[in-house]
């Protein structure tokens, strides 16, 4: 019998993390639009210097409008996603409990129509 391949799984929360480009494979043989939400350092799960890295791993997005990122972190990555031909994305997330983000201002954090439809109608790929 041949044994797949030991994947790096990580844990965080409890919960078994599976390496970044299995999941954006997954997603993507799905049909799915694999996005980077909250890319920021600030959120500690994503930083700029690795931008390139999960291009090159089939990301098609970043967030680039988030309440927590900073101007410079939004005009970056929107930079990125004008470079690279990606979506961009943006909204405000549900957490704590029954969900909502009620520190921020509703009109913050938000995508403008133009790139909600360019996801929608899934013109760049």
């Amino acid at each position: 019998m041949i044994k797949p391949p030991q994947l790096e799984i990580k844990r965080r929360n409890g919960y078994d993390l599976e390496p970044a480009e299995k999941v954006i494979e997954i997603v993507r043989n799905a049909g799915g639009v694999p996005i980077i939400a909250h890319p920021t350092q600030k959120a500690s799960y994503f930083f700029k210097e690795e931008t390139e890295k999960y291009i090159k791993m089939g990301v098609m997005g970043f967030e680039v409008n988030h309440p927590d990122m900073d101007p410079e972190e939004k005009v970056f990555f929107d930079r990125v996603c004008d470079e690279h031909n990606l979506y961009k994305l943006g909204g405000i997330d549900h957490s704590g409990l029954l969900g909502g983000y009620h520190e921020a201002d509703p009109g913050e954090g938000y995508i403008d129509e133009e790139n909600f439809m360019k996801l929608y109608r899934r013109e760049l790929g």
